[in-house]
């Protein structure tokens, strides 16, 4: 917690706030600063967008602005509203309201409580609310979408994503393998219908309100792809899926979603995060947290290897536990 940032002239004109700026950090490991910023008994939500962090900080600050500007006008209280958004030379701030300092997310909530069912089913909920926005603004949504060549779901995009995961996990597949891979996993999911999608609908996204309801954080990676590919990123959770399963989850969702399709999706979800998770451990500031980040890899690694023989694959790319 500080005072005195150099933005803080800027953050009290823009919310009409007397008093000196207090800052709070705010969330897990993640590409952009986020804080809660007090201002007296006024609390908001700061998120810094910076080149330095993100060469493309601008795109995926518009993107965000525009989707919880829309979101606000559409589906109240399903994510947070914006106070101000600013960009500028390097840098960007988005001023949102705070979920309250009770508020947590579900991966918070899944790790402290034994009884699930509450918080998966308002999460899938939210998702599923999330889901019948983005197809009732889906021209709008998906022409911002493919103006910006960021987080797409495209074949070459998929396997490229697959072979960084394994290489930042310790493994390598030769090219014919790649090629199966892709062939049994990738091609037969794009066969399905291309949805705007959050793109990172994971446990950390997801925030539980102290009143038991749930809203959806983080839209700036939005893309188009199959549906599947939301739902199943919130269901590899490994305290989920142990409990749940791919079906378990899909069975609250109010929608037809292919289970071939979910389990296809899971499966790249689980080895992408596995590797995210690695890489963040060999970054990890000190040895318990690099402990910490390797455990949870190992148990997006099991939840990849039983998809992987749930699918009849045979070969994902994944070392041996």
């Amino acid at each position: 917690m500080g005072t005195g940032h150099p933005s803080d002239r800027l953050l009290k004109a823009l919310l009409e706030a007397r008093g000196a700026i207090v800052r709070e950090p705010l969330g897990e490991r993640t590409r952009h600063q986020v804080q809660r910023i007090r201002a007296g008994r006024q609390c908001w939500v700061l998120k810094s967008y910076r080149e330095e962090s993100d060469e493309h900080f601008a795109h995926r600050f518009r993107r965000e602005e525009r989707v919880l500007t829309l979101l606000a006008g559409s589906a109240p209280g399903l994510a947070p509203a914006v106070k101000a958004g600013v960009i500028g030379t390097g840098q960007a701030f988005l001023i949102m309201e705070d979920l309250g300092p009770e508020a947590v997310s579900l991966h918070r909530v899944l790790g402290d409580s034994v009884d699930q069912a509450v918080p998966l089913a308002a999460a899938v909920a939210a998702l599923a609310r999330w889901h019948a926005f983005t197809e009732h603004r889906h021209d709008l949504l998906a022409a911002f979408c493919q103006s910006i060549v960021l987080d797409r779901n495209d074949r070459a995009t998929l396997v490229r994503r697959h072979r960084l995961a394994l290489r930042r996990i310790g493994s390598e597949m030769p090219e014919p393998r790649a090629r199966s891979f892709a062939g049994r996993v990738i091609d037969p999911l794009l066969e399905r219908p291309r949805r705007v999608i959050h793109n990172s609908a994971n446990a950390l996204n997801f925030v539980v309100r102290a009143d038991g309801s749930v809203a959806l954080i983080d839209f700036e990676t939005i893309s188009l792809g199959p549906l599947e590919f939301d739902l199943a990123e919130l269901a590899i959770h490994p305290s989920l899926f142990g409990r749940h399963g791919l079906a378990g989850t899909a069975a609250l969702y109010p929608g037809g979603l292919d289970p071939d399709a979910l389990a296809r999706a899971g499966l790249l979800r689980a080895i992408d995060t596995c590797g995210a998770l690695s890489r963040q451990a060999r970054q990890a500031p000190d040895a318990e947290s690099a402990a910490d980040l390797d455990h949870r890899a190992d148990h997006y690694r099991d939840v990849a290897i039983q998809i992987a023989e749930e699918l009849g694959i045979d070969d994902c790319g994944l070392p041996a536990p």
